[in-house]
């Protein structure tokens, strides 16, 4: 079924194996069909998606819905609070989901598979934009002023805020002008290539989708041996 959720991995070698596991080999007049796309994201830029307020918003939702059932006398204030954070975290259309995120919510660590593949999850919540279209759109909100009533207020605490708000928007105009300039690199392989690639990658099938029960029997033959 459709997903959000864009795999990537860290290892080049293993999507290399994805990209051409099902690959035809047969050629084609159409010269564009001769190819298969490799697409890289620097490592250093993976930390543009990482918006910290999404993946902490999504565990304090946990928290506070777990109060709520307790404390009956601040329902409301509570419910407040967490349709605020609700509504930030929906602002962000795009954010990485990593495997070592220490977050309970996105932990994967316990799905053998995916450790295997050295996977790691771009959220593209887009119905109709591909991720490298979403990539150009999705943060352009958190550069935007939003004025408030607030601001007319004379009080140092409340122009202490507009100052460090305004330093954010600078700083979001910053990671947006990266992001537009786009972050996803595609390499485009010759299909001639495969044979060669399969001979350097040296990576099959039992690697990639490791059988829980076989490693558990092969571990315990060794162990009794």
């Amino acid at each position: 079924s459709p997903s959000p959720l864009v795999d990537f991995t860290k290892n080049i070698e293993i999507a290399l194996y994805f990209a051409i596991q099902d690959i035809n080999l047969t050629t084609s007049t159409n010269d564009i069909e001769n190819y298969f796309s490799l697409f890289f994201i620097n490592e250093e830029d993976l930390s543009l998606l990482s918006i910290k307020k999404v993946i902490e918003g999504l565990e304090e939702y946990k928290e506070i819905w777990k109060d709520i059932i307790h404390d009956k006398d601040n329902f409301y204030s509570k419910m407040n609070e967490h349709f605020d954070q609700m509504l930030e975290t929906k602002l962000y259309e795009v954010y990485l989901v990593d495997l070592e995120n220490k977050y309970e919510t996105f932990s994967t660590l316990n799905n053998i598979r995916i450790l295997a593949q050295e996977g790691l999850f771009i959220h593209n919540s887009y119905e109709r934009k591909p991720l490298e279209e979403a990539l150009h759109k999705f943060f352009i909100p958190a550069t935007q002023f939003i004025g408030s009533e607030l601001d007319e207020i004379n009080d140092p605490e409340i122009q202490k805020q507009n100052e460090e708000y305004l330093e954010t928007l600078k700083q979001n105009e910053t990671i947006q002008h990266k992001l537009k300039g786009n972050i996803i690199t595609s390499y485009e392989i010759n299909k001639s290539l495969v044979p060669q690639i399969i001979a350097l990658i040296n990576i099959n099938k039992d690697y990639i989708y490791p059988d829980f029960e076989q490693l558990c029997g092969d571990i315990f033959k060794s162990t009794n041996s």
